[in-house]
């Protein structure tokens, strides 16, 4: 029976732990750091190879080409929704299949404490056998895998699982030029008052730039081809004033136009203030034409929400909507104000949308477009001087605009990384633990509940309790 020999956890019963000697073929290699134009980077034999499929499946190996030999292989999934390993599994399967030649998943077993489902696997009527490990967390799927000869998995084993363990993506390798189907950007300038930079996807149109609905400064983005597009605005009008007993007075009921500046600006609309939440599902749907299917609160977001001293309130949710074929995604910030006893709130929205299909690859272009957004100095200094009150929509390092947009993404990244470390942890059988009082980290065996420390030793307890009580021993904590 093959089984996934790492310290911590075994795959059948009656199996013992092994460790592995200084002769372990992997110990022998020449290792070599490889850098892939595609955005990761990996530690591997000097003779072995990669490939990427046309689904997206890395594989590492002596020939990934042909499927032959010791191979390693790996992808990320990302859903619109949390989804469970097995519904993961289920997802990825199909293209596996076609990729390896009859695969076939002979045993599952999940590892509760790593949130992952770990399968014993064959393919090419049984002639490959090896392993897969499926570890998922929210939004964020992990899926990877070893394979070799039956009578040779054995030797390659610990080759593959340090392959799987140094894997790491980076964004900062993405070369365009050459990767077909990767969208390359270019630089666009804002054409209105030159307050800006951003990148923009080649061959799409733009348009928008700096705007002031409300005499002080606002940004609109937008860049579309064909039937998917990417739109930004902080803020997204119309602002909205809250009803007092002096519109009252004036006849400025909820819902009525109201323009204090005499024609300079755009009109307000006298309206109840609304959470970001609540904004998804009465206005903005009507407002698009589109039905909402999904909303969820955004918490994450307020906390990159620039606070002026007369902020009354921050609030942020996320929706999808969908119409005409097309799936949409939209982030609303939400921000309340008083300023001369007069109440005011406003959104700011970053809303993008395509096909089912294509919906990943424009949330991967918004982000890189996010990266690359970079405010005039020039400009930003005279927008200064010439406006000393500002609402906060975009000041002088325009960062704020950049932790909007991003802000999702960091988020995203955050959630990637965890389930990234808990993979890691699960193939090599170990926990990464630290010391409260010094923050030093250790790498320690998974299998225990707790972990201590006494400044010289580190020990392992199934119980809450000190290994000894004559000793002053700190418990380690689990690095989330």
């Amino acid at each position: 029976m093959v089984i996934l020999g790492f310290v911590g956890y075994l795959a059948s019963q009656g199996s013992k732990q092994k460790k592995i000697s200084p002769t372990t073929p992997a110990k022998q290699v020449n290792w070599t750091l490889y850098q892939d134009s595609h955005g990761f980077s990996v530690l591997m034999p000097a003779s072995f190879k990669t490939k990427i499929n046309d689904w997206g499946l890395i594989m590492i190996g002596q020939d990934p080409e042909n499927k032959k030999g010791p191979t390693a292989f790996a992808t990320t999934m990302i859903f619109d929704q949390p989804q469970s390993n097995e519904k993961i599994l289920e997802a990825v399967l199909p293209d596996l299949k076609k990729t390896f030649p009859d695969l076939e998943i002979i045993k599952k077993r999940n590892l509760e404490k790593y949130q992952a489902l770990v399968c014993q696997i064959k393919y090419s009527s049984s002639e490959y056998a090896g392993a897969m490990l499926v570890v998922s967390k929210d939004k964020n799927a992990f899926v990877s895998g070893l394979l070799d000869k039956k009578e040779d998995f054995k030797n390659s084993r610990p080759i593959l699982l340090k392959i799987l363990s140094s894997f790491k993506y980076d964004k900062a390798l993405q070369n365009p030029t050459k990767i077909a189907g990767l969208i390359e950007m270019t630089p666009w300038k804002d054409p209105n008052e030159g307050a800006f930079t951003i990148d923009v996807p080649k061959g799409w149109e733009a348009e928008g730039g700096l705007v002031r609905p409300y005499i002080d400064a606002g940004i609109k983005i937008a860049v579309k081809k064909e039937d998917k597009g990417i739109q930004i605005e902080n803020p997204y009008p119309p602002i909205y004033v809250t009803p007092n007993w002096a519109l009252e007075m004036g006849g400025f009921k909820e819902g009525s136009h109201y323009n204090p500046s005499g024609g300079l600006a755009q009109d307000m609309i006298v309206m109840k203030e609304k959470t970001a939440k609540e904004y998804l599902q009465t206005i903005l749907p009507n407002k698009l034409k589109l039905s909402l299917s999904k909303i969820e609160a955004r918490p994450d977001l307020v906390s990159k929400v620039p606070k002026m001293p007369w902020t009354t309130q921050t609030t942020a949710a996320e929706g999808r909507l969908t119409g005409e074929g097309k799936v949409h995604k939209v982030i609303v910030i939400e921000q309340g104000m008083k300023m001369a006893e007069t109440g005011l709130w406003a959104v700011i929205l970053v809303h993008y949308w395509a096909k089912e299909d294509e919906i990943g690859l424009v949330e991967e272009i918004l982000e890189r477009m996010e990266r690359s957004f970079h405010l005039d100095e020039t400009w930003a200094k005279r927008e200064q001087k010439e406006m000393a009150k500002r609402v906060g929509i975009i000041n002088q390092t325009g960062s704020e605009i950049a932790d909007l947009i991003s802000a999702t993404f960091q988020y995203q990244s955050a959630v990637q990384d965890r389930a990234m470390r808990q993979w890691s942890n699960a193939m090599l059988g170990v926990e990464r633990v630290y010391n409260p009082e010094t923050g030093q980290e250790y790498e320690v065996p998974s299998g225990a509940e707790h972990y201590w420390s006494d400044g010289y030793h580190i020990v392992g307890t199934k119980v809450s309790e000190p290994p000894t009580y004559l000793d002053d021993w700190t418990e380690l904590l689990t690095v989330e």
